[in-house]
């Protein structure tokens, strides 16, 4: 049996936990970590309730990193296939 596990902030409109119902209908173990509870009272599976996520604080922090890893675009890749490299200690250390 497969072993599926989403991981969002929130269970935006109901959609992760749609995907997580789907799948355990075809007969996957699947659940959802979500960091936050919604604020329209959306079900969860496991919920982290991380005091943070939605604070102001939070919001600076996702913007800033956003802002810092959008770069200029490249068209074309430097190799084939393209590897992907880190931009961000933050990204390094999730990925590690």
């Amino acid at each position: 049996m497969p072993r599926i596990l989403h991981i969002a902030p929130f269970n935006t409109a109901g959609v992760p936990m749609a995907f997580v119902r789907a799948e355990r209908a075809l007969g996957c173990d699947s659940r959802l970590i979500t960091f936050a509870r919604n604020r329209f009272g959306m079900e969860e599976d496991i919920c982290l309730d991380l005091p943070f996520i939605d604070g102001r604080w939070f919001r600076v922090f996702r913007d800033r990193l956003s802002v810092s890893s959008r770069r200029a675009v490249s068209t074309a890749p430097s190799a084939c296939p393209p590897v992907w490299q880190p931009r961000h200690p933050v990204e390094t250390g999730l990925i590690a």
